[in-house]
């Protein structure tokens, strides 16, 4: 009798673990389920507050009159949005044989007009990003990159992004912005959906 109720005693403890194993798993699914979603939705948000970006651009860029500091407005647009302490455009000129990249507008940042700053194709990171038709991201500046100057100093940003705009796989210019702040890879996809964008007012 004692055999018996031992061997039933036993096969309900084994009963009662794989019970317990199967609700265990089937718990374990449905947390996974709802961090999938959760998941999703996150990164459903991301991608919405990116286009929400994007086209609150868009519709500044078309927005702007056609005068000559255009390009500056959109630079500083582009700067603030992504808390960039400088910002600047260069664009391509031909000179007989010679092809180059001449300072355009600046954001925090100004180039007199009797010294132009100029890069020939592949000259310094701006040459080099035109040649390639790549985007750069850098989060360590070169030591010679100029500081942002404030009136309560000055301190050189560490993290750039140079982007080239290209139309029609042709190179047009490049534009480079610099931040105290790592360009994550939020702000890196909208700065190329952005220079796109300045690329269609060229």
């Amino acid at each position: 009798m004692k055999t018996i109720l031992l061997i039933s005693a036993a096969l309900n403890v084994v009963l009662l673990f794989l019970l317990f194993k199967k609700r265990k798993k089937q718990n374990d699914n449905i947390a996974s389920e709802i961090d999938k979603k959760d998941s999703t939705n996150a990164d459903n948000q991301k991608t919405d507050f990116l286009q929400s970006k994007i086209n609150t651009f868009k519709t500044f860029a078309a927005g702007l009159p056609n005068e000559t500091n255009k390009h500056e407005s959109l630079l500083h647009k582009l700067a603030t949005e992504t808390q960039a302490v400088q910002g600047a455009l260069y664009l391509i000129h031909k000179n007989d044989d010679r092809t180059f990249l001449r300072f355009n507008c600046g954001y925090a940042f100004y180039c007199p007009e009797s010294k132009p700053i100029e890069f020939e194709m592949g000259e310094g990171l701006i040459g080099q990003v035109a040649k390639d038709k790549k985007t750069l991201m850098l989060n360590t500046a070169p030591e010679e990159h100029i500081p942002a100057v404030s009136g309560l100093g000055k301190a050189v940003p560490q993290h750039l992004i140079i982007c080239p705009l290209v139309k029609n796989d042709i190179i047009v210019g490049v534009m480079e912005l610099a931040a105290f702040h790592p360009f994550d890879t939020e702000f890196e996809n909208f700065i190329e959906a952005a220079s796109k964008i300045v690329t269609e007012t060229l």
